[in-house]
């Protein structure tokens, strides 16, 4: 028996059946449609409806069919539950042998959601219209089969994935400053939503509240804002709720306005594609840089007018000699194994030298005090031990990084994050020497900006936030501030050149600067 497309959409169009009554007929229609094989309980060892499991918490579930080595699926009967799902399928899918595709669907739309391992998820969203579409019979006929589902598998890099989040900002915000006069209020709301969608795919932004936010505004755009608006004020709030939803204190200046500007329906339509992307995999470190230079010709001179100032001669955003490949999508920054050569031997070097000739003295002491008799003098070298060390930690925490042209903050993220990583460095030295323990002494404050373009300013401090966050995360260190995001007034907005009365401007004290020369174009 087969099913037409306009059978399949005629016969599901504003189904009102609940998930149970309705999920394997769905399923079983679909599989007609598509021409390929349903569940049957000879399949069921690989190909099942309602494959047991135990979720995380090793607590009784079920998958609504599961088809090894090819897929998970769940289905919800209202299509706000979809990310739930999905967070459902994860939670699932280690006892599941991580299926590498997780599926979700409300009967009026099926997202296809990779699970690839060591690749960066994508999301196909297939609309009960779209059944219609050869294309769309096809992706969905490819989950069936091994050899279907690895056509499925992500190309995406990191750096590919921040190219079209930057790509999809830069139109939000030339088509908001069209509207707007006011260029610091667009590039304010901007980041508040740039963070948003980086917050929820790192489970900080509970139930994926701002997810239900946009399927809510897809459907009633006029709910957009005041929406919006009550999710900015709770995270504002140390007791904030969106709700019933507990939301964690955010604060720190980004959120410390509720405004919110009305997107228009292809702003949202970007949006929506933006927020389907892997943000826990955007790569801080480009992605304003990308943002600011990764658009034509055109539309670039239209964004350097409209944050309040034209791109000064010093606002560093490609080396002189920077590789070839990154200019071949007219995508124009600074890569990091190109920072990198600056601030290892500029920022990192110096320090780990330092340390070096610490632990010598120290491992000294500690001989000593192993050769040494009175209880007294043991006493001594251990203290004199234990203050070397102290002073060594009290000046890493005083340490601290300029760049004095930061455009977006790429050198500063990167310097934060080689001096985090050297300070958990000299932690585990500590410990293997039988140090006390102590705490990280390296966080955002470590990094000081000067920036002339407004928009770019903001950009460096969320830049450099989300840099402390992911490696916090990548470390499997728990989130544990509060507010999560402090104020980061070492980056400013100011010429660096020049203050306002023409003189020289005071720059704030560093122990070391980094940065791009000064460069014009081509020269």
């Amino acid at each position: 028996m087969t099913v037409s497309p306009e059978e399949f959409i005629a016969r599901w169009r504003g189904s009102q059946l609940s998930e149970r009554a309705a999920s394997q007929s769905h399923f079983r229609d679909l599989c007609q449609l598509l021409g390929v094989p349903e569940p049957t309980p000879a399949s069921a060892a690989d190909y099942t409806f309602e494959k047991p499991t135990r979720r995380i918490g090793n607590t009784q579930g079920f998958a609504d069919v599961w088809k090894r080595h090819c897929f998970a699926w769940e289905y919800k009967r209202d299509r706000r539950n979809l990310v739930e799902a999905y967070a459902q399928l994860k939670g699932y899918a280690d006892a599941l042998e991580n299926p590498p595709l997780l599926i979700v669907s409300d009967m009026q739309e099926i997202r296809v959601h990779t699970n690839f391992t060591n690749t960066i998820a994508q999301q196909h969203v297939v609309p009960l219209i779209d059944l219609r579409s050869v294309e769309a019979r096809d992706l969905l006929r490819n989950c069936f089969s091994q050899s279907g589902v690895e056509r499925l598998r992500p190309n995406a890099t990191r750096e590919s994935v921040t190219a079209e989040a930057a790509t999809n900002f830069a139109r939000i915000a030339v088509a908001l400053r069209q509207r707007d006069d006011d260029g610091r209020r667009v590039a304010h709301f901007i980041n508040k939503l740039v963070f948003c969608l980086f917050a929820e795919d790192i489970d900080l932004l509970p139930n994926r509240v701002f997810a239900d936010i946009l399927e809510e505004a897809a459907k009633r755009p006029d709910d957009f804002v005041p929406m919006l608006k009550e999710l900015f004020r709770a995270m504002a709030n140390p007791q904030g709720r969106f709700g019933t939803v507990a939301v964690p204190w955010f604060n720190g200046g980004l959120f410390d306005d509720f405004d919110v500007l009305p997107l228009g329906q292809n702003q949202l339509r970007d949006l929506i594609t933006a927020a389907r992307l892997d943000w826990k995999e955007i790569d801080p470190t480009i992605f304003g840089t990308l943002f600011e230079s990764g658009l034509d010709d055109k539309k670039r001179a239209e964004m350097a007018s409209l944050f309040d100032a034209p791109e000064p001669e010093h606002h560093a955003l490609l080396p002189l000699h920077a590789p070839a490949a990154n200019r071949g999508v007219g995508i124009h920054y600074t890569d990091e194994a190109t920072i990198m050569k600056i601030i290892e031997p500029v920022v990192v070097l110096p320090l780990r030298r330092e340390w070096e000739r610490i632990k010598v003295e120290i491992r000294d002491l500690d001989e000593r005090r192993a050769r040494a008799t009175a209880p007294a003098q043991r006493e001594r070298l251990l203290q004199q031990a234990r203050a070397l060390y102290a002073d060594f930690r009290a000046a890493l925490g005083r340490y601290r990084v300029l760049d004095p042209a930061c455009g977006s903050g790429n050198f500063l993220a990167l310097s934060l994050r080689a001096l985090k990583d050297f300070d958990l460095a000299v932690l585990d030295d500590a410990k293997a020497m039988g140090l006390p323990p102590d705490d990280y002494r390296v966080g955002p404050e470590a990094v000081l900006g000067i920036e002339i373009n407004a928009y770019a300013a903001e950009l460096a401090r969320l830049t450099v936030w989300i840099t402390e966050l992911q490696w916090q995360l990548r470390k499997g260190l728990g989130l544990t501030r509060r507010p999560i995001l402090d104020r980061l007034d070492g980056i400013v907005r100011a010429d660096a050149l020049l203050s306002a009365s023409g003189s020289e401007r005071e720059w704030p004290a560093a122990d070391v600067i980094v940065g791009n020369p000064p460069f014009l174009g081509g020269k």
